[in-house]
Order: structure tokens, then C-alpha cells, then sequence
């Protein structure tokens, strides 16, 4: 069994804690820059709540408005630089240093126009004679910065529903086990800096396919590689049935070092706090990242809300189109959001008459599922909150058979606000299916 490192009193010290000689408390740590930093507290409790200040800053303060190029370079780079062999990962660098980051180091990320791209490209050419695989290589390092920028921001929330998830699950009264599994896309990239603070506030098991395979890809058969990008991926974000039985395989793995680690009893806390003790105070600190969803409840023709006024207008079908799931030990499909409401004005021209759905009721925060489709007779809808335009649903965006939550409002505070969601004016012979609603008090 492996033993627990504790301080003083007892108490069982988490990755990083170190109890001093002087009595102060110390938490070790690895910033942005990859250096080693250190914060101190005169006790633990006072050193935790530095800690979630230092996570949080970690992880919302990446990629803020004043993010500059340098900024998400550094961040892209020290993942990429596990990824790749040394003598690349060295060209990177040099190619970066020597000409990209004075010209574009500087600029604020969001701020980058197309235009300052093509006259960095034009410099390289008349003022130090690059040629065309010369800009080539340049133009992969700076394409790479601006796609791991982009798919950075590809969660609104920033993570914050990505721990009010984990917060809920771990809440459930039946204390279901946790792991936390990053999985990884086709260019080597995933949410696991983002996200593994998360895991380390509350103490769970984490399991990266990243590491786990990524560095091999690089390799040639002969160096070590295991398994090819084409053998693992289905397509960009997906793995296909060989990278699903990897990634069951690196499951496995963390337990067959569970068991080799031995199990925890109670007799090795005696001194100190449980398990499920640590685990419930961290609960009660502040989260690292965000916990507005953690109450979040579902709102469809089943689940009703009492004080919710639905005026459903033309929204009077029930879709049976459905992306479906195996749930549990199941292995029939089970439909999601059955019990929903679709306008279908492909069957009934009356529809076209009421082209809206008018939900009102006090909330602090309210996201609409909607179903994606990528068939030709689904339309957009357009979402109003009390009167005023917030954006358009549109399922053709990610053009296949889903559900897509988007959020019409999030707010500090609850209030009574008219939600109205009314079908485009050009597809109102077409279809379009409200799945249901979340919803916080």
C-alpha cells in the first residue's frame, strides 16, 4: 500500500502541500512558463484557498482578451514538445524566436488580422529571402498557434459546465466512483491543462490518451510506434473500434495499479480525515473553475416545471428522430429526449400560422437543447429573450443527428424573462425540435 503523506496533525497533504520546518505551509506547482513557483499560507486551510486562486487563474487566465500570440504559443509548445522528436521540437523553437515572435509575439491574439499574416509572410520573403518550404514551415507553426487558440474556446463556459458535471455526480446520493478520461483529437490536442485542475481539487483518478499515445504517433515502426493515426482515428475528433479498445485499455491500466497499490482503509486515516471526508470538504471550498450548472434541471413535456408558462404556438409534434444511446448494461438504443416539441411545417401548413414557442418562467440560467440534423428539411430558429434578439439555432452547423445545448442566458441573479423561440422566415415549410430546456433557479 502506498502511504499517504500527512502533516502534523494528521492531516493528508495532496500533490504539491508541503508542511515546512517553520510551520508554514508551502504548495509546489509548475506555471505556464514551465518554471517551479511556490505559494505559502501560515496553515492548510488558508494554503487550499491559495490554491484554488492560483488553479483558477491557471485556467481562465490563458486565453483572456489580453492573450497575446506569445502567450498561446508558449501554451501550444509545451504540449507539442511532447509530442514530437527533440531535433523538431528545437526547429520549432529557432523558427519561432528568430522571426515569428518579433513580428507577431506582441499582438493580441483576437486582434490578428489576415492582413498581418500575409505581410509576415511578405518580410520573410524580401527581407530574409525565404522560399517556399522555408514559409512553409513557418506557416505550420503559425496555423498550428491560431487552431489551438480556436479549439481552446471551443467550450463558452470555459469548463465551468465541465465541473459543475463532475460536482453533480459526486454529489449523488448513491456516491458513484469517478474518472476523470481526457481523450485526444487528430492533431494532438485536448482539454486536459484546462481541465485536470478539476480532478485535482477533488482528488480523482485521471486518465490521458494523450499522453498515452500521441508521443508514438511521431515515431516510425521501427522506432516504436505502436499504432498509427489512421489505425486509431475514425475521423478528426472521433476515435474509430481500434482507438476505443486503446483507450479501454488505458482504463484498464489504472486499475490493474490500483489493485497493485493495495486499497485504502480506515485504519490508515486514524489520524486524519476519510476519504469521503476530504472529499466532502473539498465540495464545500469554492470550485476551481465554475459550479453556476451544478443544480441545473431538465424541462421537456415530461419533466415540468410548475411555474413555467409554455404557449407551445406551432411546436405541437413529437420528434421520433433521435440520436440513441445504450444506457447502462443495455445494448438496445435508447432515444434521447423523446418526450421534446417540433414544429414541422413539412405536413401541416396550419403550423405556418403559429411559427413560434413562447416559454416563460424566473430562472437565473437557461439553456436550449435543440436537435442538429443534417437533412435538408430542418431549419434555423431564431431565439429572443424578452423581446430582443440573441442568436440563431441552427442545425446545420455541425450538420449531423445530435443534441446541442446552447445557453440563452446565465445569469447572477434570478429573474422572470420571456424566452420566444419563432422559426426563420425563409424555413418555415421545414422542420426545427426544441428537445427541452436546463434550467437553474
Amino acid at each position: 500500500m502506498i502511504e499517504k503523506r500527512k502533516d502534523s496533525k494528521g492531516r493528508i497533504l495532496k500533490d504539491g502541500e508541503i508542511e515546512r520546518k517553520d510551520g508554514r505551509y508551502e504548495y509546489r506547482y509548475k506555471g505556464r512558463d514551465g518554471k517551479r513557483k511556490s505559494i505559502y499560507a501560515k496553515n492548510l486551510k488558508e494554503l487550499r484557498e491559495k490554491e484554488i486562486v492560483q488553479q483558477k487563474e491557471m485556467v481562465l487566465g490563458v486565453l483572456s482578451d489580453s492573450s497575446t500570440f506569445d502567450d498561446i504559443f508558449q501554451r501550444w509548445y509545451s504540449q507539442k514538445i511532447k509530442q514530437i522528436k527533440q531535433s523538431t521540437a528545437a526547429l520549432y523553437l529557432s523558427n519561432y524566436n528568430n522571426r515569428i515572435k518579433n513580428f507577431l509575439g506582441r499582438l493580441k491574439i483576437k486582434d490578428i488580422k489576415r492582413s498581418d499574416i500575409i505581410l509576415f509572410y511578405s518580410e520573410l520573403i524580401t527581407k530574409y529571402n525565404y522560399t517556399g518550404n522555408s514559409i512553409k514551415n513557418f506557416h505550420k507553426i503559425v496555423h498550428s498557434v491560431f487552431e489551438f487558440a480556436v479549439n481552446d474556446e471551443g467550450d463558452e463556459t470555459k469548463g465551468d459546465c465541465y465541473e459543475s458535471l463532475v460536482r453533480k455526480v459526486l454529489n449523488l446520493p448513491w456516491k458513484p466512483a469517478v474518472i476523470l478520461l481526457f481523450s485526444v483529437f487528430a492533431n494532438d490536442w485536448n482539454l486536459q491543462d484546462r481541465l485536470s485542475p478539476v480532478g485535482k481539487l477533488y482528488d480523482l483518478p485521471m486518465v490521458s490518451v494523450l499522453d498515452a499515445v500521441s508521443p508514438q504517433f511521431a515515431l516510425k515502426n521501427d522506432e516504436g510506434r505502436v499504432i498509427s493515426k489512421n489505425q486509431f482515428f475514425y475521423d478528426m475528433f472521433h476515435p474509430g473500434n481500434v482507438g476505443h479498445s486503446v483507450m479501454a485499455d488505458c482504463i484498464e491500466y489504472l486499475f490493474e495499479k490500483i489493485d497493485q497499490a493495495g486499497h485504502a482503509s480506515l485504519n490508515a486515516f486514524e489520524l486524519g480525515l476519510t476519504e469521503e471526508k476530504i472529499l466532502q470538504e473539498n465540495l464545500n471550498l469554492a470550485p476551481v473553475i465554475g459550479n453556476s450548472f451544478e443544480n441545473i434541471r431538465l424541462l421537456d413535456k415530461k419533466d415540468i416545471y410548475a411555474k413555467a408558462y409554455i404557449d407551445e404556438g406551432g411546436f405541437d409534434s413529437t420528434d421520433t428522430q433521435l440520436q440513441s444511446v445504450e444506457m447502462d448494461d443495455q445494448l438496445s438504443l435508447t432515444p434521447e429526449f423523446p418526450y421534446n416539441w417540433m414544429y414541422d411545417g413539412t405536413k401541416n401548413t396550419l403550423n405556418r400560422e403559429k411559427v413560434y414557442f413562447e416559454l416563460e418562467m424566473e430562472c437565473r440560467a437557461l439553456l436550449l437543447v435543440f436537435k442538429d440534423s443534417g437533412e435538408v428539411n430542418v431549419g434555423k430558429a431564431k431565439v429572443y429573450v424578452d423581446g430582443e434578439y440573441h442568436f440563431t439555432a441552427d442545425p446545420h452547423i455541425n450538420n449531423w443527428q445530435h443534441c446541442n445545448a446552447a445557453i440563452i442566458f446565465n445569469n447572477k441573479t434570478s429573474e422572470n424573462h420571456v424566452v420566444r423561440i419563432e422559426i426563420a422566415e425563409e424555413d418555415r415549410d421545414k422542420q426545427f425540435t426544441i428537445l427541452g430546456f436546463g434550467y437553474v433557479l
